[in-house]
């Protein structure tokens, strides 16, 4: 990419800046992706954008584009993303009963199957899911750990996790990382039949 970048807290400082920070710059291609997360945090925290505010922003952006004779190309819903998304809502069913419900009155077990859901639902190769198990009680865990295995089947997985039933259950090879640094890995029946290794990095028989 020829030019300059530029990021945003909203999708207005995006707007704001893109003229100045990027177009003025003659770049020879432009590539913008606004995430969700914008409208996420308004029903979240209050702090993010509604969502007709969201949408009108966006177009001007296209439309700033359009007026320095850019080629728009917006990724659009397709079958893939359809069927993706049906996958979903059988991996995690709770999803249809809060599907409308304001983001803030979501529970915690909640927030964490739209979390990945949100993820996995667009078309990548590769998905980092960070700590699924923190503050979840027990029987959430088993079904977050239920649908993140069959979701493993379909896509490449890392899974950073303190919770070593979850892991050694889910995991086919492990790192342990300590103070910054890989100390140990291998094949997970490895960690799970090595009780030296488990009691010496992660504090349990």
């Amino acid at each position: 990419m020829v030019g300059a970048g530029i990021s945003g807290n909203k999708v207005y400082d995006l707007y704001l800046r893109v003229e100045d920070d990027v177009l003025a710059k003659d770049p020879g291609m432009v590539v913008i992706y606004v995430g969700i997360n914008d409208v996420w945090h308004k029903t979240t925290s209050g702090t993010g954008t509604d969502l007709n505010k969201y949408e009108k922003f966006y177009i001007a952006i296209i439309k700033k584009l359009q007026a320095k004779n850019i080629k728009v190309a917006v990724k659009k819903e397709n079958d893939t993303t359809r069927q993706r998304l049906d996958y979903i809502l059988e991996l995690f069913p709770d999803l249809k009963r809060f599907w409308k419900k304001p983001g803030g009155l979501l529970s915690g077990g909640q927030k964490q199957m739209l979390s990945i859901a949100r993820a996995y639902v667009n078309d990548n190769e590769l998905l980092l899911i960070d700590e699924p198990s923190k503050g979840l009680a027990p029987i959430v865990v088993e079904k977050v750990m239920e649908s993140i295995q069959q979701m493993k089947e379909k896509t490449t997985i890392i899974l950073v996790e303190q919770n070593f039933m979850m892991a050694s259950t889910i995991g086919d090879s492990f790192y342990i990382i300590d103070d910054g640094r890989t100390v140990s890995n291998g094949a997970m029946d490895i960690l799970r039949e090595d009780e030296e290794m488990r009691r010496k990095y992660l504090g349990i028989a």
